[in-house]
C-alpha cells in the first residue's frame, strides 16, 4: 500500500483561527458601537435631560421644595446645566441623579422663558450688586406639581436643521412635552 498524505488544515488550526475571527470582530464592533454619530448624542442628552425634568418634577412634589434648573449658556467652552433645591432661604446644588451637566462643544442649547414671576426673580439677581448672591434657576419645578413656561432647544452647531434639534417644553395643558427624532410625543 502506498502512503498518501492528505493535504489540508487540522480541526486544531480551523479552531483556532475562527477564535481569532471572532476576537477581531468583537472588538470592531465595541469600537464601531463607541463612535456614535453626533444626532445620537444629541437626541441621548435631550431624552436624559427630559427624564431628569420628569424626575424634579416629581422631587418638588415630594419633597414640597421648590426645584430649579440653572443654565450657563456660554458659545466658546459649551453650555452647563445644574439642578438646585430652594430651602432654607437659599438654593443649594443638587447630587445624582439630579447633578449638573456640561454639554459636549457640538451641541446647543437656547432657552425661552415665559414665566413672569420667574422673570422678575431674574431680573432682581442681576441687579443685586452682591456677587456672592447665589445663582437664579431658569426653569422652575413647583411644590404643586407645576413648572415655570418656557422652551429649551437642544441643537448641533454645525447642522441647525429641524431634524438634528431635540425641543423640550411646556405643552398647552401645562405638562412637559419633547419633540425630536427618535422620540415619541407624549
Amino acid at each position: 500500500m502506498s502512503k498518501q498524505t492528505l493535504k489540508g488544515f487540522s480541526l486544531i488550526e480551523l479552531l483556532i483561527v475562527l477564535f481569532m475571527i471572532s476576537i477581531l470582530s468583537g472588538g470592531v464592533a465595541i469600537a464601531i458601537s463607541a463612535t456614535s454619530s453626533p444626532e445620537k448624542r444629541l437626541f441621548e442628552t435631550g431624552e436624559r435631560l427630559f427624564a431628569q425634568m420628569n424626575f424634579a418634577l416629581d422631587e418638588a412634589l415630594m419633597q414640597q421644595h421648590l426645584i430649579g434648573l440653572h443654565v450657563e449658556v456660554d458659545a466658546e467652552n459649551g453650555s452647563t446645566y445644574s439642578w438646585h433645591r430652594y430651602k432654607n432661604e437659599r438654593w443649594q446644588a443638587l447630587k445624582e441623579p439630579l447633578s449638573s451637566h456640561h454639554l459636549t462643544d457640538e451641541i446647543t442649547l437656547q432657552i425661552s422663558i415665559e414665566d413672569s414671576l420667574l422673570e422678575s426673580l431674574l431680573e432682581k439677581s442681576l441687579n443685586e450688586v452682591d456677587s456672592a448672591q447665589e445663582i437664579t434657576p431658569a426653569i422652575m419645578f413647583y411644590p404643586s406639581s407645576e413648572v415655570s413656561d418656557f422652551e429649551l432647544t437642544l441643537a448641533l452647531k454645525e447642522n441647525n436643521q429641524d431634524k438634528s434639534q431635540f425641543r423640550i417644553f411646556i405643552n398647552e395643558r401645562g405638562e412637559l412635552e419633547r419633540t425630536g427624532e427618535g422620540t415619541e410625543n407624549n
